[in-house]
């Protein structure tokens, strides 16, 4: 602190900024300087920012491709299961249709060869003893 004469204080705002403040002058050109690197600073951590909601949009975009992947996946197996059994049934119902017409064609050549062993043993009718004969001569792979 400076030392005072007594003199009438006429104006306050000299007295207090010669007397009693320090005189630190302030260096405006390295706040200027500081000023300048905090903006810089503010401006990389936007960009900062914005690189990381950028970031989070492809994640995002990247978890979603995966779901749609993997529910085309689902779909695909579904689809192909589906078709598989569609098949498998179609499959079937042709099997029982030949084995049907399969035993059908059987029946119908063994009354039809009753019938020739009727006429030989000279029979009007086909008996029993007829249709067990003709039953015999069947090959044994149609019986399956």
């Amino acid at each position: 602190m400076k030392g005072l004469a007594f003199s009438p204080l006429t104006d306050i705002r000299s007295f207090v900024h010669n007397y009693l403040l320090d005189e630190n002058l302030l260096d405006v050109k390295n706040l200027q300087e500081q000023l300048d690197t905090l903006r810089h600073f503010e401006d990389l951590a936007a960009d900062v920012r914005e690189r990381i909601d950028s970031l989070n949009k492809i994640d995002d975009l990247d978890k979603e491709r995966a779901a749609n992947h993997r529910r085309r996946i689902t779909n695909g197996y579904i689809a192909r299961r589906a078709r598989g059994e569609l098949h498998s049934a179609k499959l079937r119902n042709a099997r029982l249709k030949l084995d049907e017409t399969r035993l059908a064609f059987h029946r119908t050549q063994s009354v039809k060869l009753a019938r020739t062993i009727a006429d030989l043993a000279g029979s009007e009718e086909i008996r029993s003893t007829h249709l067990a004969e003709a039953l015999q001569y069947r090959p044994k792979l149609m019986l399956s």
